[in-house]
């Protein structure tokens, strides 16, 4: 679990820093020097934000599985809770993505249900963990 919020801690760092320095620098920095810090800033922190939601094979994912073997002392219990996270979360983003789409007519949910769909994907979710202590979906 420590491991796993590294990376998301590290994004979110990365993200509070692009901000900080566009807001303190923004009477000397050009306008697209500007518009990028504060996208690094934006993507870094939605990318940390996403990497969170509790479901296998996202960092996120690997809290939950191990927020559960803690709790029951059962690995096998918590690879199951953190696939089924994936695959929930992967429909939800799926479904939302193709409602955003359909309805709104944005292309931005096109990323959504790419998303939804690499966590519900089986192929994605049983290659979280292989070898031989693998538990399968």
């Amino acid at each position: 679990a420590v491991i796993a919020v590294a990376g998301p801690l590290a994004s979110a760092a990365l993200g509070v820093t692009s901000w900080a320095v566009a807001l303190v620098m923004a009477p000397l920095l050009s306008p697209t020097a500007l518009a990028a810090l504060l996208w690094l800033g934006t993507a870094n922190l939605a990318w940390a934000v996403f990497v969170l939601l509790p479901g296998a094979p996202l960092d996120g994912g690997r809290i939950l599985r191990a927020l559960v073997w803690s709790r029951t002392r059962d690995r096998h219990h918590g690879d199951r809770t953190a696939r089924r996270g994936g695959r929930a979360l992967g429909v939800l983003l799926l479904s939302a993505g193709a409602a955003v789409v359909i309805l709104f007519g944005q292309f931005v949910g096109v990323w959504f249900a790419v998303a939804g769909w690499a966590l519900w994907a089986p192929r994605t979710i049983t290659s979280a963990e292989t070898g031989p202590d693998a538990v399968p979906p």
